[in-house]
């Protein structure tokens, strides 16, 4: 919810197109710059548990954002300093989101699970921001903002009772 919270907040807060611009690049370049940094965490540490990290901070950033907006509106250099890692952290997230299917899944269901992967990221993206803008006019920005940041500790619940498959050998680095 927070990519369709985050600019509404902003605009509905006083604030003009160019902080919104301001704010975004500050979500952005982290999150761009980050996913290589999320690949060799993924391997170094685990695909969970990155995923895992990943999700505990985010929710607490994203739960910093609602009291923020509940509490009014948010001062510009307070949302850059949860924009950029927030960004970061959303970076880190989905290399390891990817490689984690092999942790989980046995060679012969691979393709029909990256393949569902793939159909729901791209679903969850077409429907997210819709569901996002109906919670988001139906509640106040805040409360919306704190339903997202429940939605990343279940996510980071999820992860933490997760059992992957058995792996007969470690997983090779490259070094």
């Amino acid at each position: 919810f927070y990519a369709v919270a985050l600019p509404w907040l902003i605009l509905t807060g006083g604030g003009n197109p160019q902080e919104l611009g301001i704010v975004l690049t500050a979500y952005g370049v982290p999150r761009v710059g980050s996913v290589l940094l999320g690949g060799i965490l993924s391997d170094r540490l685990r695909p969970r548990r990155v995923m895992l990290l990943a999700d505990m901070v985010r929710a607490l950033l994203v739960g910093v954002l609602a009291l923020l907006a509940i509490e009014g509106h948010p001062a510009l250099w307070q949302l850059l300093v949860i924009a950029v890692p927030l960004g970061a952290f959303e970076g880190i997230f989905l290399p390891a989101s990817f490689s984690m299917i092999p942790e989980v899944l046995d060679d012969k269901d691979l393709q029909a699970g990256n393949a569902l992967n793939s159909a729901s990221t791209q679903l969850s993206t077409f429907l997210g921001s819709g569901i996002g803008g109906i919670v988001v006019s139906s509640l106040s920005l805040g409360l919306a903002l704190a339903v997202d940041a429940l939605s990343f500790v279940i996510s980071a619940i999820s992860l933490a009772a997760m059992r992957g498959k058995q792996l007969s050998a470690a997983p090779q680095t490259i070094e």
